[in-house]
Parts: C-alpha cells; structure tokens; sequence
C-alpha cells in the first residue's frame, strides 16, 4: 500500500472512532440520564453515529467525492442498518 492509502486508512479509522463514541455517548444520556426506552434510544444513537460518521468522511477522508450528500447519506444508513 502506498502513503495515501494509509492516510485514508487511518483518517476512516479516526472518524469511525469518533462517531461510535458519539453513539455510545447519546445511547448513555437517552437510557440513563432522560429515561428513554433503549430500543428508541439506540435507534436515535444509530442514526445520529452513522450521520456524524458520514459527514466527518465525506468532508475529511474522501473529499472530492462527487456522490449526492443526501443519497449517499440514506445508502450509508441503510447499509449499516
């Protein structure tokens, strides 16, 4: 692999790092801080880390990419899920 591979490698790594600590942060507040059900936290804390994680990428690690933001969000999502 060359240099530029590994950067994108560990800038991916980075932001999914960030954004499963956002999940997980948001999954904690909802249940046990605000009293809401887990299964409707998760949810929300699914969608919030996935979209944090998007946009992080698609601004950071593979700027330049020419993908609509919002169907390129919605595919993200939907694969995850």
């Amino acid at each position: 692999m060359d240099r530029k591979h590994i950067t994108k490698f560990i800038k991916f790594a980075i932001t999914s790092g960030i954004a499963t600590l956002a999940d997980i942060f948001v999954l904690w507040f909802l249940t046990s801080i605000i009293g809401v059900f887990y299964l409707i936290s998760a949810t929300i804390a699914f969608i919030l880390g996935s979209s944090l994680n998007y946009s992080i990428n698609y601004i950071w690690t593979f700027k330049g990419t020419k993908t609509n933001k919002i169907k390129g969000l919605i595919s993200f999502i939907l694969i995850g899920a």
